[in-house]
């Protein structure tokens, strides 16, 4: 069939738009790559510090909150009581579980050989108005002793020396908050592809090896939250997060909030933590903080979840439209996004170009937490179910009223 001259013009005028938007494009991606690379080359980890010697080392506490643990504590204690950090403190509070976590941690006690460093606090009861682990990393702050106090996760493995190297870092740095980002253990095609995506999107979030110059910037991460007993103390320990489901990096906002120093590292070989086991376990594993981190707000949380739809069909819709280069030419840029999570990682360089699916997979969990949240109108987790009136009530005064930046 022949082409007219009118068709022959919408052709070309189409095949020039999607040139010019794609050179447009290649533009602002080429600058995306030189801030996320620069920001790559700013990142501290722990090897750029020099440890302390054991005398010039404060006192620590650690705190850990463990509800149905026993699969993942005792591994993760043994490594704390192994630690041979010169003044130390572990207070372990079991919130009320189900399974073996106490015997778990009563074993540990008594048969380490350093289980006098280890106190624990059998939790039996949820006051109204908390969330669970909330409540016991509040307790387990309020029982510490110590200038310094570490909140934890029940999941998190320790080297022997990284202790003493990340408060030595502290020290140096002279900061009430002290974030270690961990080593994400990560096997098989799912866990690294999904692990890596996520660190893109943190980084582009928080931008977290800048957030010691930004006054509005902070950041968190639940396995190492090292932090001043005064700063603490000066929130009201965590009576203020009692209802924000992303405490991890709600905590680091409170503190930021009140105008204090705060650095992100990260802890390369040192700390190391299993996040979630396979597909499934991601999706599930989101399911209570992803609304949370979107904030409870459903017109934003659908458009999010919308914009995650995009990134599969560029590929797609360009080689269905006959431009094939442009769409190696994306697949290159995901490529290069994946190159820049640090090699301490140890995440395979190949993750970038199956980001589309990640993407994918990443809105089902959007959409599914969205759809349980405001269908059970709340939070159901670990046999605890929190109204989502509440909660949205609760992070709406958090933002505006106790941690405004």
């Amino acid at each position: 069939m022949k082409i007219g001259p009118l068709q022959q013009g919408h052709k070309l005028y189409s095949m020039m738009t999607i040139n010019l938007v794609g050179e447009i494009m290649s533009v602002l991606g080429l600058i995306f790559l030189i801030q996320a690379y620069r920001q790559r080359a700013r990142s501290l980890t722990l090897e750029h510090f020099v440890t302390f010697p054991d005398q010039e080392l404060p006192g620590l506490s650690i705190v850990i909150a463990a509800k149905d643990e026993e699969k993942t504590l005792g591994p993760a204690l043994d490594t704390l009581l192994s630690l041979d950090y010169p003044e130390l403190e572990i207070i372990l509070v079991e919130d009320r579980s189900q399974d073996r976590t106490l015997k778990v941690a009563t074993q540990r006690k008594q048969n380490h050989p350093q289980g006098h460093r280890l106190q624990i606090i059998a939790n039996k009861e949820l006051p109204s108005g908390w969330l669970g682990k909330l409540h016991a990393l509040h307790q387990g702050c309020q029982a510490s002793t110590k200038p310094l106090i570490l909140l934890t996760d029940a999941d998190v493995h320790f080297q022997p020396g990284s202790l003493k190297r990340a408060v030595s870092a502290r020290q140096t740095l002279d900061c009430d908050h002290f974030v270690a980002a961990p080593r994400i253990e990560a096997e098989g095609f799912w866990e690294p592809l999904l692990v890596s995506f996520f660190l893109i999107m943190f980084a582009i979030r928080f931008q977290p090896s800048i957030v010691h110059r930004r006054k509005k910037s902070f950041v968190g991460v639940g396995a190492f939250n090292l932090l001043t007993r005064e700063a603490l103390e000066a929130c009201g320990y965590l009576e203020p997060l009692r209802l924000q489901v992303t405490d991890d990096v709600d905590l680091g906002r409170l503190i930021k909030s009140q105008g204090r120093r705060q650095y992100c590292v990260v802890a390369q070989e040192g700390i190391s933590v299993k996040w979630f086991e396979g597909l499934k376990g991601c999706i599930l594993g989101l399911e209570k903080n992803s609304y949370a981190g979107l904030e409870y707000n459903l017109p934003f949380a659908l458009t999010v979840v919308a914009s995650l739809l995009v990134p599969p069909l560029v590929p797609i819709v360009l080689t269905a439209l006959g431009h094939a280069a442009w769409a190696g030419a994306y697949l290159l840029f995901l490529f290069l996004v994946g190159c820049t999570i640090p090699d301490s990682c140890h995440l395979p360089r190949w993750v970038g170009l199956f980001f589309p699916v990640a993407s994918l997979v990443l809105a089902y969990t959007f959409g599914r937490s969205v759809f349980l949240a405001e269908k059970n109108q709340g939070i159901n987790w670990r046999h605890t179910h929190y109204d989502l009136s509440e909660l949205r009530a609760a992070h709406k005064h958090f933002v505006e009223d106790v941690a405004p930046l």
